[in-house]
């Protein structure tokens, strides 16, 4: 049964049908839950296809998408989700807003679009054979030049089209040439781009896409097939195994050579990969004269072609843009092009052999005009910044895929992609110079350190702009604390040396936000203004607009960042925070699982995800699994305390605090406290201290807070994050462990807060209050006292994290301002936030039943109480779980 507009599969309501062929449909759908719109393939089994065949393509389909989810590059086409619905597997894609290179074949677009067009290509299929995917149907009808001047290469891996025989019906009007062939054990592809030993039925590896790719460039810069013309399969199939293709002709020379070799006939005699060509092209679209020199040519080369030597190189660079030759050769208009189809192209499309184009305008998008409303008519993007100078094309490449990523709001994509940069060549500055910003980003100082050491020390390589940039993180990175005002200033001035440098006006955004927020949204709103396809800019902009206070419009721009970069996980991650923010815990789980299938390796996403299923309810297993998986996918140390704490914080929503305080005791026990090793068990100790007070072991607590503080002190004299400093609560514990008399507290106190008062700008200075006074605060006096305290430190930040929201509202329940409370503590009982913060997320319901009562609500009080003796029956020993009875009682509240 065909799906139509309006229907419902699994998540995804359907807006239009896009194509369908043998086995299946693609609908242009909307995910209800991430509030997208996707590319959704159903795959159909006809009434009588043969059940053998059907499990196998179904399984086939499982297992290739779950391939592709492993890849991850700016030029292939995103794979969201893969799943069966009522018997019914699906898969949901990016959809791609332009057409397909088909459309600019033997039309009037410079050569050089062309050669970069390729490359990138290329770069998608070498990223693709790294992590052991191969395409098996590279044609111009899957690259999509999207509507940005990105190019996109959909469907790797996936199942195509099923025929039992190349005999098989292609349905009218279709052309053998483009049709795709399927069938497990026979051919898959396309008979005009399929490498011979596809054709024979053999085991085909990432040599085979390189054949296509030489076939699609040759018709790309000839306008014509290498082999075959017509729509004969057989004498298509006999052209590829036998004929030699004409030489290409006003072609550079280097160019025309590697793509002969990429046709080989045998694929011994073949590029090795995909690497190999990208490093030939490379220089073609960087036109620089660290181009490989004719020795390394010859090496990738191997065999006998014409010659490639240097002079060719050069010449070849410097006649590139000329004017090309268009091709005569009438050709027939292909069926993707039907007058009157609207709709978008789509990722997944051409899984079924077709195609579709959005646009009349046979010019590729970016030779459109610029709708800028800026003053300035050009801007320059990240991506179109000056090649760096590197003696390997490869590195220079990864460095460049680094840079898309960058954009693309992806910087731990970035990170990995500068490190294979700089494995490939050790003195790239550029690269080490990125990576270093990439690590004060991700906050991990030391590694970031080194890197920009190193970039310093081959300075002498980076051009004027890079050493613009290197000026700016010096203070960022050199310096302890860093000092981001002299930071901010030198890209401030940065900016005003390169004005149309849309990364110099990013990095501004980035920086001022945390001192002025209403700063960082003018400038991220003025560089999505200026370049609205810049994804790290809208993530700026949400940013901006959330330490604002304004949760609604922030959502919004993180969408945008969203929409115009679907892989950008960065920008998942947030919408991903603001999903637990709100309590809507099922899109938190989804968004994560999304990130996690595009980067398995960011080893936070997995805790954020135990968290996310213990949320929506899934058993305790569930979140064993989870947490599992972290340690599946990295060890070491840090790996090792994050396991536990979870585990730890999961046996406390479960009622076994002492079970989980032995836990964390054994772990400390295992580990020397060192400052290195204290900073790292700093949250298992917290929540150590936390348990012994909830047991009724103040002196225990007091013990291990004093202990704890101690070897913390030297290591966060320098820190410049007020939020990340414990101090006043290890303090508060000793305090009640009666190791601190009052006055001796309050004395700490305030020696504690004049010295974040001399760091923290005055806007900032709220911060210290929160740390100060409302999160020791458990008695109604010390309440009292806070708010008391707060006009000096106001105002208060208008984004506060979940434990801030939890730690005003307590204090204005203890002080008995129970309407005040009520909606910080309900905005934190409902996030999704248990399994982080299990002692307060629980505590918290407590103090929201004591603020309903008050209001004379006693249902909802009642509620909350469940809560808190739903995880912690009396039987615990918890403190609060006695109090909560207590009130459950008085109130009479139902079982």
């Amino acid at each position: 049964m065909r799906l139509k507009p309006g229907d419902t599969f699994d998540r995804y309501s359907i807006e239009e049908s896009l194509g369908e062929g043998g086995m299946g449909e693609v609908y242009r759908a909307l995910d209800t839950r991430l509030h997208r719109r996707v590319a959704l393939k159903v795959l159909r089994r006809a009434p009588d296809a043969d059940p053998t065949t059907w499990d196998e393509a179904a399984a086939r389909m499982m297992r290739e998408a779950q391939a592709a989810a492993a890849l991850n590059h700016p030029n292939a086409v995103s794979l969201y989700d893969v799943g069966e619905h009522e018997g019914t597997p699906f898969l949901a894609m990016e959809l791609v807003d332009g057409p397909p290179l088909r459309r600019y074949v033997g039309t009037q677009v410079p050569q050089s679009t062309r050669i970069r067009w390729l490359l990138d290509v290329a770069c998608a299929l070498a990223a693709a054979h790294r992590v052991g995917v191969v395409h098996r149907d590279v044609k111009p009808e899957n690259v999509m030049l999207r509507s940005d001047g990105v190019i996109k290469v959909l469907d790797f891996g996936i199942a195509r089209r099923v025929r039992t025989s190349l005999e098989a019906p292609m349905g009218d009007g279709s052309d053998a040439t483009a049709a795709t062939i399927t069938s497990p054990g026979k051919l898959i592809g396309t008979p005009a781009y399929m490498a011979p030993e596809q054709i024979r039925a053999e085991e085909a590896d990432g040599r085979a896409d390189q054949f296509s790719w030489g076939v699609m460039a040759y018709e790309l810069l000839s306008g014509r097939l290498p082999f075959g013309h017509g729509r004969d399969v057989l004498a298509v199939i006999a052209a590829v195994l036998g004929d030699q293709p004409a030489p290409l002709e006003g072609v550079p020379e280097s160019i025309a050579a590697v793509v002969a070799r990429a046709m080989s006939k045998r694929r011994e005699d073949r590029f090795a990969s995909m690497d190999d060509v990208v490093e030939l092209l490379e220089p073609f679209i960087t036109g620089e004269m660290n181009a490989p020199s004719s020795r390394r040519l010859s090496a990738v080369m191997i065999r006998p072609e014409p010659p490639l030597l240097e002079l060719n190189l050069r010449r070849d660079l410097a006649t590139i843009n000329a004017p090309t030759t268009t091709p005569t050769q009438s050709r027939r208009r292909p069926r993707w092009q039907l007058a009157g189809f609207a709709g978008v192209a789509l990722g997944v499309a051409t899984a079924l052999g077709l195609g579709w184009a959005v646009s009349t305008n046979l010019e590729p998008p970016e030779m459109a005009p610029s709708t800028s409303s800026s003053s300035s008519d050009v801007v320059t993007p990240i991506t179109s910044l000056p090649a760096p100078q590197t003696t390997s094309p490869q590195a220079l490449t990864a460095y460049r895929e680094g840079l898309q990523a960058f954009r693309d709001a992806q910087w731990y994509v970035a990170q990995q992609a500068f490190l294979r940069a700089v494995e490939l060549d050790p003195f790239f500055a550029a690269a080490h110079l990125r990576l270093a910003q990439t690590h004060q980003n991700l906050r991990t100082q030391d590694p970031g350190r080194a890197h920009f050491q190193r970039a310093i020390s081959l300075r002498a390589a980076l051009g004027p702009r890079d050493q613009a940039l290197m000026e700016v993180y010096e203070p960022l990175l050199l310096r302890d604390p860093a000092d981001v005002d002299e930071g901010v200033r030198r890209l401030q001035q940065a900016s005003r040396r390169y004005p149309d440098d849309m990364e110099f006006l990013s990095l501004q955004a980035l920086h001022v936000r945390r001192n002025d927020p209403a700063a960082s949204l003018a400038l991220a709103s003025r560089c999505v203004e200026r370049d609205p396809a810049y994804a790290d800019c809208w993530q700026a902009k949400g940013k901006a607009l959330e330490a604002l206070g304004r949760a609604g419009e922030a959502y919004d721009a993180i969408e945008e960042c969203v929409r115009v970069s679907p892989a950008a996980t960065d920008c998942l991650r947030d919408r991903a925070r603001m999903h637990a923010r709100a309590g809507r815990c099922s899109d938190y789980e989804q968004d994560l699982r999304t990130s996690l299938a595009q980067h398995a390796g960011i080893e936070s996403r997995y805790l954020s995800l135990a968290e996310a299923t213990y949320a929506i309810g899934r058993p305790p297993a569930a979140v064993h699994a989870v947490l599992e998986q972290l340690r599946a996918h990295a060890t070491g140390q840090a790996t090792e305390v994050q396991h536990t704490l979870y585990e730890a914080n999961l046996m406390v929503l479960g009622g076994d605090l002492r079970g989980a305080r032995s836990l964390v005791r054994e772990l400390h026990q295992k580990h020397h406290q060192g400052a290195q090793e204290a900073t790292l068990l700093s949250g298992t100790r917290l929540l150590e201290i936390a348990l012994s007070l909830q047991l009724g072991d103040a002196h225990q607590a007091a013990r291990d807070a004093a202990e704890h503080r101690g070897v913390l002190e030297a290591r966060l004299g320098s820190s410049s994050q007020v939020t990340r400093d414990p101090t006043m609560t290890l303090l508060h514990a000793e305090l009640e462990g009666e190791l601190l008399t009052r006055s001796q507290y309050v004395a700490r106190r305030e020696a504690w807060l004049r010295a974040w008062e001399l760091k923290l700008p005055p806007q900032q200075r709220g911060q210290a209050w929160l740390r100060g006074y409302a999160f020791p605060a458990s008695t109604q006096a010390e309440a009292e006292e806070a708010l008391a305290a707060l006009p000096r430190f106001q105002p208060l930040p208008l984004y506060r994290e979940p434990d801030q929201e939890e730690a005003l509202g307590r204090v204005n329940q203890l002080a008995g301002r129970s309407a005040e409370a009520r909606a910080s503590l309900v905005e934190f009982t409902r996030a999704c936030v248990a399994l982080r913060f299990p002692v307060t997320h629980t505590v918290a319901h407590h103090h929201l039943g004591l603020s309903l009562e008050a209001q004379g609500d006693t249902t909802g009080a009642c509620a909350a109480y469940r809560v808190v003796l739903s995880r912690w029956p009396v039987a615990s020993g918890a403190v609060t779980s006695k109090a909560t009875a207590a009130r459950v009682k008085a109130l009479g509240c139902p079982n």
